[in-house]
Order: structure tokens, then sequence, then C-alpha cells
């Protein structure tokens, strides 16, 4: 019978059950470092002529990455264990969903922000400013969007997770790819039937004047934009769901 001390919350007994996870503590340094690496080879790549495609190809690492987090809980543990180990439903749930949405991604904007400070040594401040699509994208819109569409994958994988007896880490990473190829189709159909309502409008701004890529860009972004935020709200609300029903299923596998 899974015995604790007392019905209270307590944050000791939260942190104490992240040791039934014995991959934890490599996952995390292994992931801080890594994206450190990863991000300041982007940024210092990101100004030379490959930057973008190789930039690109970094970033989908580390977003990979963050969206298979969830797996440590899955690597080298011990179902009953977990079960029996003596703390409450709510701080075995809290440790799961906290490490998964907030600790692993602050972890990683840790490392991005100290890639950034190490990427000046080597290359011109305001070239890098101009010329590095990462730093492009860390807009305040953009990292909105990116963040809200990380997370539904994320909570994907941690909900496979907790629900698999079986199979614990190829089942999510299956479940995980299936939602990034549907929301990344749903995402697409709705810019495209965005642009198509508004190609009338989008035409009569740029007859104007012969449009440099740098206004068709913002033309593009101005139109897409809005529709993207009703999308990150549907996103954030699918990611609700998801999250609670993994909640549930933590608390309902307690002895």
């Amino acid at each position: 019978m899974n015995q604790t001390p007392d019905n209270t919350f307590s944050i000791g007994r939260a942190i104490a059950y992240s040791r039934m996870f014995p991959a934890i503590k490599q996952h995390l340094a292994i992931y801080t470092a890594g994206a450190f690496v990863i991000f300041a080879a982007a940024m210092i790549i990101s100004t030379t002529a490959a930057g973008i495609f190789f930039g690109s190809i970094f970033i989908s690492i580390i977003s990979m990455a963050m969206y298979l987090g969830p797996l440590v809980f899955a690597i080298g543990s011990s179902p009953m264990a977990e079960v029996m180990f003596p703390a409450t439903k709510n701080e075995k749930a809290a440790m799961m969903t906290l490490y998964t949405f907030v600790v692993l991604p602050a972890a990683i904007l840790a490392a991005a922000l100290l890639a950034t400070l190490f990427a000046r040594i080597f290359v011109d401040g305001a070239s890098l400013c101009n010329l590095n699509p990462t730093r492009q994208l860390l807009t305040p819109p953009i990292s909105i969007l990116q963040y809200a569409s990380a997370l539904l994958p994320t909570a994907v994988c941690l909900l496979s997770v907790v629900s698999y007896r079986r199979h614990r880490v190829l089942m999510p990473i299956v479940w995980t790819v299936v939602s990034l190829i549907a929301s990344s189709l749903t995402a697409g159909i709705m810019a495209i039937v965005t642009v198509l309502g508004f190609k009338h409008e989008f035409i009569s701004r740029i007859d104007h004047a012969v449009p440099q890529q740098e206004e068709i860009t913002r033309l593009m972004f101005d139109i897409i934009m809005p529709v993207m935020w009703w999308y990150v709200a549907m996103t954030i609300i699918v990611t609700a769901v998801l999250i609670i029903l993994a909640v549930r299923k933590i608390r309902d596998r307690q002895l």
C-alpha cells in the first residue's frame, strides 16, 4: 500500500519522488549542455551562407528533444516502485508535469541565453543581430507561438508515457510524431485558407510598387498571424485537456 506521512502537499517529497527515475539527472544535464552547444553553433553558423539551413536543422533537433522529454519517466524506471513510493498522488503528478513543462523548457531557455553570450565572442554583435535566423525567430509573438506549439506534442508524449504499461518508449514516440504531423497539417491548412481568403487584399497592397522580399514577408506575416493566434488558442485548449488526462492517469495508477 502506498503510505504517505500525511495528506498535505510536500515539495520535499515531490522532489524526492524524482529519484525514482534514475535517468533524470543525466537527462537534464545532457539536455542543457546539448541545447547550449546546438544554440551556440546555430548562431555562429547562421552568419554564413548556409546558416539558415543548418540553423533550422539545429532548432528542429532542440524542438524534437523537448517534445520527447517525458520519455525520461519511462527509461530505467520501475512502474511498481513508482506506485509504492511514499508520496501523495498530487506530489507525483506535480513533479512529473512541472519537470516536463517548466523545468526542462527553463533549462533549454537558460542554455539558449548563455549560448547567445558565448556566440558574441566569435561573431560581431551587429552581425549576430542582423543575420541570425534564430534571433529573428525569437520575437515575442513567434516565441509564444513556438512554445504553445511545443506544448501539444510534449503533452501527448507525457500522456502516452503514463498510459502504457508496455512499449512505454516506442508508443510515446509514435503518438508524438502523429501529433506533430496532425498539428502541422492543421496549421498549414489554416494558413493556406487565410492567404487564399485575403489574396485580393494582398495583391492590392503590393501593386503600388515593386515589392522587396522583406515587404512580401511582412505582408504575409500580417495576414497569417491573426489566424495563428486562433491556432495557438486551440492548441492551448487541447494541451490543457491532455495535461488533465495525464494527471488523472498518474493519480489513478497509484495504490
